[in-house]
């Protein structure tokens, strides 16, 4: 189609488009502005009432007179957060890390992982539930023996009844990890 308007006239045009595309702009920011104003101003008022409220209580709590019964609770506390923590770093419970790499290393590429749970039965001794899918039974059975031959591991237990199929077995295995005693360690035999 042939344009018959003259040159300043399209100079007009284009120069009133690009007014209207800022103000048009314009009107979006200040929307967004008075949006994000109206959006976070109570949460900035709740949150400065809270901290005055907080500011205020601790104020009193240092302005209180301390009483021998808080003296004393405090103290019991204080004591008795010392004697858990002394006890807790006494026990030499097992470390996972080595446990997981001798899992995840003994892992053939016929064997899929897909729960694991850790428990602490005491200082010395752990249990560990594994489950996944395998993709035959040779690959079960070897995966059991690498575990087996780790030396990590005082038992590790298979039910039969998960080696019933050929092919993608389910299984869980029923893993015992524990602490040998010392060499030093008097053994007797009855």
């Amino acid at each position: 189609m042939f344009n018959v308007l003259p040159n300043n006239l399209k100079k007009l045009i284009v120069n009133e488009y690009h007014l209207r595309v800022v103000i048009g702009f314009c009107i979006c920011f200040i929307c967004i502005m008075l949006c994000t104003v109206v959006f976070l101003l109570p949460s900035w008022l709740l949150g400065s009432i809270k901290q005055k409220t907080m500011a205020d209580r601790v104020a009193m709590l240092e302005q209180a007179p301390t009483t021998g019964h808080t003296t004393t609770v405090s103290r019991t506390i204080t004591s008795t957060n010392i004697l858990l923590h002394s006890i807790n770093t006494s026990f030499a419970y097992p470390p996972a890390k080595p446990l997981l790499d001798a899992i995840l290393s003994g892992r053939g590429t016929g064997i899929r992982l897909s729960e694991f749970s850790y428990s602490v039965d005491d200082a010395t001794h752990s249990s560990l539930v594994l489950q996944g899918v395998s993709n035959t039974r040779n690959a079960l059975v070897s995966y059991v023996k690498s575990l087996q031959n780790s030396g990590l591991f005082t038992s590790v237990d298979l039910p039969v009844s998960d080696l019933a199929k050929d092919t993608d077995i389910t299984f869980t295995l029923n893993l015992s990890v524990g602490t040998p005693l010392p060499a030093s360690s008097p053994q007797t035999n009855d």
